[in-house]
């Protein structure tokens, strides 16, 4: 996977703890094959950016964008359903960053689109040259 291209777009990055129960007798023999015996523990984050360290530590990362899965720990699940899975239990999550995401695109659109005027750090005080026109009325 080439990191390069893992940035600049909303990633839903899941990582997985599993822990014994409350109340397990880890003492004993065999306690670990029951499937009863462990919590499994979700912690989740979106960023923007996938680093090396979201790479190694992840159990499953989501391009939100695009809809895809970059990496899964679930090798014995299929792609289609780990997607799903994650897709749908966090959707909230994942719609909130999206609308972040979305509202720091467009303004970044309109802070680099050309403005009605321009400002001259050379002006002069009390010149009008670089100033807006007074009659725009806000109100409309």
């Amino acid at each position: 996977m080439n990191l390069r291209y893992h940035k600049n777009r909303p990633f839903l990055i899941v990582n997985t703890v599993h822990r014994p129960a409350k109340a397990v007798r880890t003492e004993h023999k065999g306690w670990g094959n029951m499937p009863g015996n462990w919590d499994s523990l979700e912690s989740v984050a979106v960023v923007d950016r996938v680093s090396d360290k979201n790479r190694r530590s992840a159990t499953v990362i989501i391009d939100l964008l695009q809809k895809t899965l970059i990496h899964n720990r679930y090798s014995e699940s299929p792609a289609a359903d780990v997607l799903k899975h994650y897709l749908d239990k966090y959707a909230g999550q994942s719609n909130e960053a999206m609308g972040i995401w979305l509202a720091r695109q467009a303004n970044a659109t309109a802070s680099s689109s050309s403005l009605p005027f321009a400002v001259s750090s050379t002006s002069a005080v009390g010149s009008t040259q670089n100033q807006p026109d007074n009659d725009f009325d806000f109100n409309k």
